[in-house]
């Protein structure tokens, strides 16, 4: 969900001010993450930036 271009190590790392990507890829290979929080607070954000008459969701997982 970051502003970033491309969501690579590389990307991801500068944009969360770190000077390497090892950061980052530590972050997600050796913490345990609750995946019921985590889809909760992705709900929580979802819902909060498309509640209102104009809201859409579209998913598409064609890859292109």
């Amino acid at each position: 969900m970051a502003d970033v271009e491309r969501k690579n190590g590389w990307q991801l790392a500068e944009h969360a001010g770190y000077r390497h990507p090892r950061g980052v890829q530590r972050d997600l290979a050796r913490y345990a993450w609750d995946h019921r929080a985590v889809r909760e607070d992705l709900r929580r954000y979802v819902v909060t930036e498309l509640e209102g008459p104009n809201g859409a969701l579209m998913v598409d997982e064609t890859d292109e």
